[in-house]
């Protein structure tokens, strides 16, 4: 068994990097032995630092035709050029050779089988491969780029560079027996309580190699799953493939990705205590996402996240492209856009902003079939828009001042209480219908720009479309019908003044005309 790389970091060890660069490392295993009808050598072997002790016997017999010894740590067992077995590898070693017609060694934890006269030969050690006639089977490669043991921890600063790292398995002493397997690449993970952290404090580190659990490379898989940690204000590029399953703890600066796969196994969560997570291109990501902090996401490119978001922390979206959330999301820390678009639902029945308050600078849409009810309040100079046919209850006393545009189906103001609200922006109202339903004398909607593309249904209580000396009571909500060509509501039952009213352009995307009242 060949395991390790350009960086190894033992059990109970830890290690603190600064500026790395790893490129073209190779970790390999042991090739298994070539054989003769009067030797029949072991796999191969390697060497393993604070390996456990899985030999019992021997020491560095391998290659001595004693036989039916078995090999200590890191170390093959003894072959035989008679009729004893071959003992049994060590860790990390292979299994001795068998003589005649008896069994060949099985290979230690990482080491190929041992050989023998018949076709049937040793058995491998986890990762190594199986004995052939005569031959021994290659070891197990592990590692690459670094290898982080478990219980060992490894914290890396300042400028990285992990690429073109490989990791080979040894090749088979002949055609019958069998090449062993590799594992890992640029950062492998042993065990379950392995730590890494990257922590650049400016500037950027990047990852191009893969970052793996162990798996299947004996001594058990990565059980609980290791993660990774992104500290410090610089960034982190992760490039590879990754397969970790621990997750993503994002803590401070930029974390930056192309791909779901680059933040590990998709059962892995991704746990904001702060920081920016960067997509570069366009993608979907249906893992759990934890704002155990506030959390930032850049959008470079559409994002759309499918897991449930939740914690106490705030989100905040930058970034030109849109942010969709199809999630039930439970996160309370509130919602900032800052540039970009962040969509709520698309075109299903799920998909929420959280609970907290929403301070939109850009633009927020809902993009729902059903119905659902928004309770945030909404504030901020950006714009609202409605898509879907279901309806939307807005219940938050919203205070934004861009428009509100409402493309399909309804947009319901209060839900019979005495809050909701649509801010103070232009209303512009597609083929959609516009509802109020406020139980107080103060449920009027005023509204000074008041679009509308046909004609409409619209439930209102009391209607003051400029600021007009508002009704005394309510009328019971009603039915009307709003008409942009002669401005007016029938039946009435408020009165409505429109000496102000002008026309207005057509209103994208439909071209219809419209009125201002």
């Amino acid at each position: 068994m060949g395991a390790g790389g350009a960086v190894f970091v033992a059990t109970g060890a830890a290690v603190d990097l600064n500026n790395v660069t790893i490129i073209n490392n190779q970790a390999k295993g042991g090739h298994g032995g070539l054989g003769t009808t009067a030797a029949n050598p072991g796999g191969g072997g390697g060497l393993f630092n604070n390996a456990p002790t899985n030999g019992d016997g021997g020491g560095p017999n391998g290659g001595i035709f004693n036989g039916n010894i078995n090999g200590g740590d890191y170390s093959g067992g003894a072959g035989s050029s008679t009729s004893p077995a071959g003992g049994n590898g060590g860790f990390g070693g292979g299994g001795g050779g068998g003589g005649g017609s008896s069994d060949g060694g099985t290979g230690g934890f990482g080491g190929g089988g041992g050989g023998r006269e018949s076709a049937q030969a040793g058995i491998a050690g986890i990762g190594g491969g199986g004995g052939g006639q005569y031959s021994g089977g290659g070891g197990t490669g592990m590692g690459g780029g670094i290898f982080v043991m478990n219980g060992a921890s490894l914290t890396i600063a300042g400028g990285l560079s992990i690429d073109g790292n490989t990791v080979a398995g040894g090749a088979a002493g002949n055609v019958t027996a069998r090449a062993g397997q590799g594992y890992g690449a640029g950062i492998y993970l042993q065990g379950t309580s392995a730590q890494l952290t990257f922590t650049p404090a400016s500037g950027a580190q990047t990852v191009g190699d893969v970052i793996t659990d162990q798996n299947n490379s004996g001594g058990g898989t990565n059980g609980v799953g290791i993660g990774i940690t992104k500290t410090g204000a610089g960034t982190l590029i992760l490039s590879g493939a990754n397969t970790y399953s621990g997750g993503t703890n994002l803590d401070a600066g930029t974390l930056s990705v192309s791909s779901d796969n680059k933040l590990g196994d998709a059962t892995g969560a991704l746990t904001f205590n702060g920081g920016i997570l960067q997509n570069t291109s366009t993608f979907t990501t249906t893992r759990d996402i934890h704002l155990t902090g506030n959390g930032t996401f850049q959008t470079d490119g559409h994002l759309t996240a499918g897991g449930m978001i939740d914690g106490t922390g705030g989100l905040t979206k930058t970034g030109a492209f849109a942010l969709n959330l199809l999630a039930d999301n439970t996160y309370s820390g509130g919602t900032t856009i800052t540039s970009g678009t962040v969509q709520v639902g698309d075109g299903g029945t799920t998909g929420s902003l959280g609970t907290g308050a929403v301070t939109n600078n850009s633009s927020l849409m809902f993009r729902r079939s059903d119905s659902f009810t928004v309770g945030n309040q909404i504030s901020g100079t950006g714009r609202i828009d409605k898509f879907g046919s279901g309806t939307l209850t807005l219940t938050g006393d919203n205070t934004y001042s861009g428009a509100t545009v409402i493309q399909d189906g309804t947009v319901q103001v209060g839900d019979g209480t005495t809050t909701g609200s649509l801010g103070t922006g232009n209303v512009s109202i597609g083929n959609a219908a516009l509802v109020f339903n406020r139980s107080d004398t103060h449920g009027q909607c005023h509204l000074e720009h008041f679009l509308l593309a046909a004609v409409h249904q619209c439930l209102v209580g009391c209607l003051d479309l400029n600021r007009s000396t508002p009704c005394s009571t309510a009328p019971p909500p009603s039915s009307r019908t709003s008409n942009p060509a002669t401005r007016s509501l029938s039946p009435a039952g408020c009165v409505i003044s429109s000496s102000t009213a002008t026309s207005a352009s057509p209103m994208p995307p439909t071209g219809k005309s419209s009125r201002t009242l």
